[in-house]
């Protein structure tokens, strides 16, 4: 059902990341589209930003306290990706209550995957906040042993 998940602070920070398909994407631009066409909207518009749709994929939207946008292929309805993506949103704000006191440090956010499992059980991402951070930083994460320690 869910292509490709990024969870962003209002200002586009990128808090967590998923794709759930081979689809080579640069994670980084997608805030930065998403923010300037939601930036449109509420000027010119006077609106918000609810869906960009493509011939056969659309990004449905979803602000609140954060940013939830999640690519679909256009077959499936347009209420059960909202209602998946508002459980999302839910259940990362449940988690990380802190989002207030946000330092920078994202690595944190990465215990969200066992939350996520939950919600979407058949699918398993390609590529992951976690494989970004090695990646691009080295940063190798055990999250499993984190909330082991919590």
């Amino acid at each position: 059902m869910i292509e490709e998940l990024i969870i962003m602070r209002q200002d586009g920070d990128i808090l967590f990341y998923n794709n759930y398909t081979d689809t080579k994407c640069d994670h980084n631009l997608l805030p930065n589209l998403f923010a300037a066409l939601q930036q449109f909207a509420e000027t010119i518009l006077s609106s918000d930003l609810k869906e960009i749709k493509f011939e056969e994929n659309r990004y449905i939207f979803l602000k609140d306290r954060i940013a939830v946008a999640a690519r679909t292929g256009e077959q499936y309805a347009y209420e059960k990706v909202r209602e998946t993506i508002v459980n999302i949103k839910n259940k990362f704000i449940e988690k990380f209550e802190v989002l207030n006191d946000f330092s920078g440090e994202i690595t944190t956010f990465n215990t969200f995957e066992n939350e996520l499992a939950e919600i979407l059980p058949n699918q398993t991402p390609k590529i992951s906040s976690q494989d970004l951070l090695e990646q691009f930083f080295g940063i190798k994460i055990n999250s499993k042993k984190i909330l082991e320690a919590l």
